[in-house]
C-alpha cells in the first residue's frame, strides 16, 4: 500500500537509514526508560507497514504522524502507537478520506483508540469510511469540508449516512452537519469555494436525511399534529428536512410542507388541519409587517408556533394571543421538546 504524493525528496541519510532502521527493533539510548518497548526507524517502519519511506516523512512534516521518540543521539524514532497511527492514516488515506482530514482522524485516538479502529473490518465495498463513535465531531466536519471542496460525493454521503447512524440525527445535525454547512457557506461567501460545492453538501445530505425519512417514518393515523414549514419566500428547506428526520425517529408524524409556502397556502392548511405545532423556519430577515402571521388569525383552538432561524425578530413572542403562543427555538433539541411538551399537553 503506497500512497503517491508526487514529491521525490532527496534527503541525505539520517538516523532513520542507520542498520537498526532494519526490520529490527531497538530500544537504545532515551529509550531506556522503557527497556520493554520496542522501537523502529523509518525504514522498518515503511517495511513493516507497505507505505513508502518518502510517503512517511510527508505525512511526518506535513500532518505530525510520525514518530514520537528519541535515542540519546536524538535519533528519530517510532513506537507501537506511532505505527498505529500510521497504520490507520493509510487505512484512511485508501479509503478516499483527505489525508488532513485522515490524520486529525488518527492523532485524536489514544492507543485503545487506534486498535479498535484497526481492528474493525477493512471493507472495500464502499462502507462509510469515517466515523467511529469516538472520533471528535471537529474530524467529521472537516472531513465534509474537504470532501465539499474536492467534490467528492461518494465520501459526503458516507460521512453524512454514518455520522447520523452512530451520533443520531440531532447530535449529527447540531455537533457536525450544522456547523460543516456554515464552513462551507462561509467558504463560498469567501470565494474559497464554488457554488457547485455548496450545492453538492447540501444535495447529498438532503438524500440522506430523505432516507432517514423514509425509512422510520411513522404510520400515518389521520391528520398529523405537527405542520412543518419555511415562511413564504424562504427558499431554505433543509432544516426542515432534519426536523422531519428527527421527528420520524421518534415516531412523531408530520407534514412538512417545505420552502416558499405562501401565506395563504399556511393558512388554508391551519384551518383544514387544527394542527398542535406548526414550526416555521426563516433564514432570511422577515420585514416588519408580516404577512405570514395572518395565516393564524382565526385560530380557535390550543396552537403552539415554534419559529427557528436568524430570520425572525426579537419581538416575534409578541405574536400570541388567546389560542396562539408563539416561541422562538435556538435548537433542533428545543424544537423537539417544544413538541414534546405540547403532546404531552
Amino acid at each position: 500500500m503506497t500512497e503517491h504524493t508526487g514529491e521525490h525528496e532527496h534527503e541525505p541519510k539520517d538516523e532513520d537509514q542507520d542498520v537498526s532502521a532494519g526490520t529490527s527493533p531497538s530500544t537504545t539510548g532515551s529509550d531506556a526508560a522503557d527497556d520493554a518497548m520496542p522501537t523502529w526507524g523509518v525504514g522498518a517502519v515503511s517495511a513493516r507497514v507497505g507505505i513508502a519511506t518518502p510517503t512517511l516523512r510527508t505525512w511526518e512534516r506535513r500532518y505530525s504522524i510520525g514518530p514520537s521518540r528519541r535515542t540519546g543521539g536524538g535519533h528519530r524514532r517510532y513506537d507501537e502507537e506511532d505505527v498505529s497511527r500510521v497504520l490507520l492514516m493509510g487505512r484512511l488515506v485508501t479509503r478516499g478520506v483527505p489525508p488532513q482530514a485522515a490524520s486529525r482522524v488518527a492523532l485524536s485516538l489514544d492507543a485503545a483508540g487506534l486498535r479498535a479502529a484497526l481492528a474493525a473490518p477493512d471493507r472495500t465495498d464502499g462502507a462509510p469510511v469515517l466515523v467511529a463513535p469516538d472520533v471528535r465531531p471537529s474530524v467529521a466536519v472537516d472531513t465534509i469540508l474537504a470532501a465539499a471542496t474536492e467534490l467528492d460525493a461518494s465520501t459526503l454521503s458516507q460521512v453524512y449516512a454514518r455520522t447520523i447512524a452512530e451520533w443520531g440525527v440531532v447530535a449529527a445535525w447540531t455537533e457536525v452537519i450544522s456547523p460543516a454547512l456554515a464552513l462551507i457557506g462561509d467558504a463560498w461567501f469567501d470565494g474559497a469555494l464554488g457554488v457547485d460545492s455548496e450545492h453538492l453538501a447540501t444535495e447529498r445530505l438532503a438524500a440522506q436525511l430523505h432516507a432517514v425519512i423514509g425509512t422510520r417514518r411513522p404510520p400515518s393515523r389521520g391528520a398529523p399534529r405537527v405542520v412543518l414549514a419555511s415562511a413564504d419566500g424562504d427558499l431554505h428547506a433543509l432544516p426542515l428536512l432534519a426536523v422531519e428526520a428527527a421527528l420520524a425517529v421518534e415516531g412523531t408524524p408530520c407534514s412538512s410542507l417545505g420552502g416558499r409556502l405562501p401565506a395563504g397556502g399556511l393558512a388554508d392548511l391551519v384551518r383544514r388541519l387544527r394542527p398542535g405545532v406548526v414550526f416555521l423556519w426563516a433564514s432570511m430577515s422577515r420585514p416588519p409587517r408580516d404577512g405570514v402571521w395572518r395565516a393564524f388569525d382565526d385560530v380557535t383552538w390550543p396552537l403552539t408556533v415554534l419559529v427557528g432561524g436568524p430570520g425572525w425578530p426579537t419581538e416575534v413572542a409578541e405574536r400570541s394571543h388567546e389560542h396562539l403562543t408563539v416561541e422562538r427555538v435556538d435548537t433542533l433539541d428545543d424544537l423537539l421538546r417544544g413538541v414534546r411538551e405540547v403532546g404531552a399537553g
